[in-house]
């Protein structure tokens, strides 16, 4: 109910649901989306919250150029590992190389 993050994986929601409710101003925001912010639609909404707290992330384009499928969660983890400084791309990567193998484990190599 009052969540420290709120990660929107499908940004057609947006402006269906009230995917904000509960969220304090310094709470995390991360956007599956090639938009900005202000492309969004949502006027000053956003203007409350830390502007190093919001990130959007084209995680749907990024798993469909590594993966050639539409499957976003780990590149919005990465997002969220880079906006927050709460997990890291370590312990993400051996999760998915935990529980995933072939073309899903190897794109989570990084340089």
């Amino acid at each position: 109910m009052d969540p420290d993050a709120v990660i929107i994986q499908d940004v057609t929601l947006i402006h269906q649901v009230d995917l904000f409710s509960g969220l304090s101003s310094d709470g995390y925001v991360l956007i599956n989306t090639t938009s900005s912010f202000s492309e969004l639609d949502f006027g000053d909404f956003f203007d409350r919250f830390d502007p190093t707290r919001l990130m959007t992330c084209p995680a749907t384009d990024i798993a469909l150029e590594l993966l050639g499928r539409p499957l976003p969660n780990a590149a919005l983890l990465g997002g969220f590992a880079a906006l927050s400084g709460e997990i890291t791309l370590d312990a993400i990567d051996k999760a998915v190389r935990e529980h995933f193998s072939g073309s899903v484990a190897s794109a989570t190599r990084r340089p």
